[in-house]
């Protein structure tokens, strides 16, 4: 445990930078709540909204990505 002099320093920085803790904080939370709004997608069949964590072309661009890692970059490599 901290001495109790330590404990109260910290304590009151911490108080005296509260507006700059809310606004990290807020800026968070919205940041958060955001990504998840514009992350929303219906399923085609059911139609029910779900959370997606990447975007079509997101997704489209890694598997693009990961294809050329994988059967491009390893055709190099013998097999042993």
């Amino acid at each position: 445990m901290m001495p109790e002099n330590r404990r109260a320093y910290w304590r009151t920085r911490l108080l005296e930078r509260r507006q700059l803790l809310y606004l990290i904080g807020g800026g968070i939370l919205t940041f958060g709540l955001v990504h998840y709004v514009t992350h929303i997608s219906e399923t085609p069949v059911t139609h029910r909204r779900r959370y997606l964590a990447f975007t079509k072309e997101q997704f489209l661009k890694l598997a693009e990505f990961m294809y050329n890692l994988v059967i491009i970059d390893d055709a190099s490599i013998p097999f042993v």
